[in-house]
This record gives C-alpha cells, structure tokens and sequence, in this order.
C-alpha cells in the first residue's frame, strides 16, 4: 500500500471497519466516529490525532486478527 496522510489513513481503517461488521453497532459508532476525525483533521490538536492515528491502527490490527473463540 502507498504512503497515506494520517487523515486519509484514519478514514481508510473506518471504511474497513464499516465493510467488515456493518450491522454491528460498536463497530459502526467507531467507524462513524473515525470518519468524522479524518473529515475534521484540520481543527483536531496534535495529541487528539496521534490517538486517532493509535486508534486506526489498533482498528486494523484488530481486524487482520482472526477470533479466538
């Protein structure tokens, strides 16, 4: 995958978020709350998208993970 900006990455782990469990409501609250992040990344202060950033990340990770159970 090509180099992302953070914004658009952010956006990128809420779309897979929301292709992978769309009628889950946790998931789908995170996803909404993702895009909205990466939709106003301009007004977010350096330590909000650094956590954003965790959180897409994590967000990816999670899903590349099969379940235990």
């Amino acid at each position: 995958m090509s180099q992302m900006t953070p914004e658009a990455f952010v956006d990128y782990a809420a779309d897979r978020l929301t292709c992978s469990s769309p009628t889950d409501r946790r998931d789908r609250a995170l996803a909404e709350l993702l895009k909205y992040a990466a939709a106003t990344w301009q007004h977010q202060d350096e330590f909000m998208r650094e956590d954003l950033t965790a959180v897409a990340r994590h967000t990816l990770i999670a899903l590349d993970t099969p379940p235990t159970n």
